[in-house]
């Protein structure tokens, strides 16, 4: 149940409904690869989100949006500036959870799509380069 006016009970309106709250963990997580800058990513974000929701037929959510780090062969932390990693989850449409990257189905939506939506977001600007763990 959800009030305005929580201190005025003469003006106050109240409306019910249904709270969903999925707990997100490394297995929700989904990493897509872009061959640009995380400023050029960050502008073409609504294009990533309608081309992920288009083809996989569920609801991404952008968790983050940066450069792209790896580790060398002595665990120091590189940044690439010219590429970017955009951290999402989907969630299925029918009852709201979260896609497991190896449960749910999560490896058959995006692996099996991976080639429609690089053309998806191709045509929208963005330099796709993959996905990963």
């Amino acid at each position: 149940v959800a009030y305005d006016n929580p201190g005025n009970g003469t003006d106050q309106h109240k409306t019910e409904g249904e709270v969903i709250i999925n707990l997100i963990s490394d297995e929700h997580r989904f990493v897509l690869m872009v061959d640009q800058s995380s400023d050029e990513a960050y502008e073409h974000r609504d294009d990533i989100l309608r081309s992920l929701q288009e083809v996989t037929g569920t609801i991404p959510i952008i968790e983050k949006i940066q450069a792209k780090r790896t580790q060398d062969s002595n665990g120091q932390t590189i940044v690439d500036t010219e590429k970017t990693d955009v951290w999402f989850v989907l969630t299925n449409v029918t009852d709201y959870s979260l896609v497991g990257r190896r449960s749910n189905g999560g490896e058959t939506v995006i692996w099996s799509k991976l080639k429609t939506i690089k053309q998806s977001m191709g045509t929208k600007g963005v330099i796709f380069d993959g996905f990963r763990d």
